[in-house]
This record gives C-alpha cells, structure tokens and sequence, in this order.
C-alpha cells in the first residue's frame, strides 16, 4: 500500500475518511489535534512510504479535513463555472454604521443613499434587521451621516474597512452551496469577515483593510482554478 507520490494531506485524509466517528468528535471540540496526528503518524508513513514525517503537517490535514466540505460533483460543476466567469472588485476606506432600527433613522439612510447616488454614483450598502440598521459608505462620504445624526446615537461605528465583492453570472441563483463552499474556503485561509451579503448577482465581503489583499487574491485564485 506504499505510494511515495501520494502526500502527507492525502494520506491523512484517506485515513480519516476510514474512521467516521472522528469527524464527528472534532464537531463536537473534543479531538486533541497533536494527540490525533501522532496516533495517525505511523499509518501515514506507511500510506507515504515516507520515513520521516513531519508532525505539524498532519495536525494541518486534520483540521482542513474537519473544516472541509464534500460537494457533489454535479454541485462543484455549477460553483466551478460560475467562479469561472465572476470578476472581482475591491473597495478601500470603508466605513459601516450601525443604527437603531428607527423611522428616523431608516429615513436617513434614504437620504444618504440618494445624495451619495445623486453626487457620486458610489456604492452604498443599507443593511437591515430586527432591531438594528446598517449602513456602508465609503469614508468620503461618511460625513453626510455624521452631519444628520449625533453620534451619540450611532449604535456602532466600524472604521478602515474594506470591500472585496464578486460580480457573478445570473447562473450562481443555480448554485447551490456556492456561499458557503466560498466562506468554507476564506475561514480556511485565516481572514476574518465581518460582514457578508449578497444581491441578485453580486456578493460582498466586508473586511479589515489589513485583510483585503489576502481576501482578494483567496478569491481570484478560486475563480483561475
């Protein structure tokens, strides 16, 4: 059973998928991961025929094991396509309030909206829920808000943020899956979101300017491959 072209990931993988039961002790937090990989250490150096393994690369495949998702085929066809023909934007100085879910407070971020549409034709992003509102400007146009409101009453102010969005196809309706096999993928990569949304065919990603890059270059390999 020895393969020395198949790797420490693959192996450890294989090996995982042979014993159900772990995946769901890691959902349930109760899988110590080094504990795990020096278990596993001798099957993967027998699935290897490697000598030397290294054991910080097996606790790094158990937990994208854990974190991975399997899609059918036919589903990653439709995700893979639609990737395939989005196209990428990024967005910097970004500023998200966070309201009160008021009339006064929903007219206002009406009011924004047309101005900054009427002066600029920037993006503005109005979020709502139960209780609250929030809305997404770009820093340049942060002061239309700050000059209708005391900030006193701004639930939340959100600074130096970033959009990364993805203008997709009208196929990613048909999609199913394709917003968590995309946040399965960002999570993995460490970079932290705070908010996210879609529209009709755009999704956008709400992040620390410090993770832009990252995040941007995440999804365009995504959308190559």
């Amino acid at each position: 059973m020895k393969n020395n072209e198949i790797s420490v990931s693959e192996a450890t993988r294989e090996i995982l998928k042979k014993k159900p039961f772990l995946k769901e002790l890691m959902d349930m937090g109760a899988v110590n991961y080094r504990g795990l990989a020096r278990n596993l250490k001798e099957e993967v150096k027998e699935a290897t025929g490697k000598e030397k393994i290294n054991l910080d690369s097996i606790v790094m495949a158990i937990r994208r094991y854990e974190q991975d998702v399997d899609y059918p085929e036919e589903m990653m066809e439709t995700i893979e396509k639609v990737l395939n023909e989005s196209e990428l934007f990024m967005i910097g100085d970004v500023v998200y309030y966070t309201l009160p879910r008021e009339k006064k407070y929903h007219d206002l971020a009406m009011d924004v909206y047309e101005e900054v549409d009427k002066k600029s034709g920037e993006r503005v992003y109005l979020l709502q829920s139960d209780s609250e509102i929030g809305l997404v400007v770009s820093k340049t146009n942060s002061k239309l808000i700050e000059e209708k409101i005391d900030i006193k009453n701004v639930k939340n102010i959100n600074k130096s943020l970033a959009i990364v969005g993805m203008d997709s196809p009208e196929e990613i309706l048909e999609a199913n899956g394709i917003l968590s096999y995309l946040t399965q993928k960002i999570i993995m990569k460490g970079i932290g979101v705070i908010e996210m949304f879609s529209t009709y065919t755009e999704t956008i990603f709400l992040v620390e300017e410090k993770d832009d890059t990252e995040l941007y270059n995440t999804l365009r390999d995504l959308i190559k491959s």
